[in-house]
């Protein structure tokens, strides 16, 4: 259960399931221009206007791994293996009973479960009530990345349909920056269909890529090829603001007193966390889309027992309309005491930041926060907008 914490930006928030009708396929891409990504969306709303409202600069932080990268070779897990987790996280058992599905039906391993029902993938905020992911209930890794071999074999189809969404077009020349083994997409497409359709809507934003990895480099130069109009999708349409270059990379790290540094490509480090959240927003007025990198610091997380305020910071100022920060990342639990998201906030400008406790945090979900169920981003590419827009609603009710 959550306690009730007032903030400025507390709101419960709307979440959609699995079980959402969907098309077969998603809608076409750009096929000639960034007006076509925009009527090709159609669907996903933008946050009213109002003449009291004027839109905030969007700033939309994007974890990597299994966040909008499926594979993860740094870290030990092949393309397959990776699928494999995120159906996994997203498959639900009765708590400590990985023989239950939450909905009730016996767990059929092997073979004998081909063709059974399938018990609904959960991805909504909430849980079943006396249920967990199974994920959190195996406990040997080969039991998770051979998911699908194994206790999951009934979410085979599942499987399927995220392959045949991440297979790079057949008859499309191979791109090796956003298409590594030749096969898969590297980087999902929902990821670029955001950035594209938000340059579409002609919408202020700028991403902030942040990885535990040492995936920076691979992601930079996918976000190369994409400005440059490489990508399969959105061919010919370049998007010159979105390359990533060397000089927007940053190293950050936390201090003993817990306040977090920033480092340049240079070694200039800067640890006024008020200068940190000027770069991190660059210039908040800007009319054209930018991008940066943050690469977090995963053994002070991981030295402080995965808690919430330990993890990649996220700013946030109370008084500040200037601004609407969002974090996508598929570690965001609601669990107070284990997340990925360290929230730091401050009531204005004057006041220095401090950590949330992980209740809190909590509560930033659907307005600051959105926990990623990769299964949905990878079916459904408009899922991210979809998720933006909802954010947008909540904090513009906020205020």
């Amino acid at each position: 259960k959550r306690s009730t914490i007032m903030m400025p930006w507390a709101r419960s928030g709307r979440d959609g399931g699995f079980g959402k009708a969907r098309p077969g396929q998603p809608p076409p891409e750009d096929a000639g221009g960034a007006a076509a990504v925009a009527a090709a969306v159609g669907g996903p709303p933008s946050v009213s206007q109002t003449d009291e409202w004027i839109q905030p600069l969007l700033v939309l932080h994007f974890d990597v791994n299994e966040t909008i990268m499926v594979g993860d070779p740094a870290g030990g897990d092949t393309f397959d293996e990776s699928l494999n987790k995120i159906v996994c996280k997203s498959a639900f058992c009765r708590t400590g009973d990985a023989e239950t599905w939450h909905d009730g039906a016996a767990v059929v391993a092997g073979e004998a479960a081909v063709g059974t029902p399938i018990p609904p993938l959960h991805t909504a905020w909430e849980w079943p009530e006396g249920c967990a992911p199974i994920y959190r209930t195996l406990k040997e890794r080969d039991d998770k990345v051979k998911f699908l071999e194994r206790k999951g074999v009934v979410y085979r189809p599942v499987y399927r349909q995220l392959v045949d969404q991440l297979r790079w077009p057949a008859g499309e020349p191979v791109v090796p920056e956003l298409c590594h083994d030749g096969t898969n997409h590297f980087l999902i497409p929902a990821f670029f269909k955001t950035i594209a359709t938000l340059a579409a809507q002609r919408r202020r934003f700028r991403v902030v890529i942040r990885t535990f990895g040492s995936d920076t480099s691979q992601v930079a130069a996918a976000l190369q090829a994409f400005a440059q109009g490489k990508h399969c999708l959105h061919r010919g349409t370049e998007f010159p603001n979105m390359a990533l270059g060397e000089d927007a990379c940053f190293t950050g790290r936390y201090t003993d007193d817990g306040t977090f540094s920033l480092t340049d490509p240079t070694g200039n480090v800067v640890t006024d966390e008020a200068k940190v959240i000027q770069l991190v927003n660059g210039d908040v007025d800007a009319v054209e889309p930018s991008v940066i990198a943050i690469a977090d610091h995963y053994q002070w997380w991981a030295d402080h027992g995965s808690t919430p305020s330990s993890g990649k910071p996220l700013w946030i100022t109370a008084s500040d309309r200037s601004t609407h920060h969002i974090f996508f990342d598929d570690n965001i639990h609601n669990d107070a005491d284990d997340s990925i998201v360290a929230a730091r906030h401050r009531a204005t400008a004057a006041h220095p930041f401090a950590p949330l406790s992980g209740a809190e945090t909590l509560q930033l979900q659907h307005t600051h926060t959105v926990r990623v169920p990769t299964v949905e981003p990878i079916l459904d590419h408009d899922w991210f907008l979809k998720q933006i827009a909802t954010c947008e609603d909540n904090f513009k009710e906020s205020l």
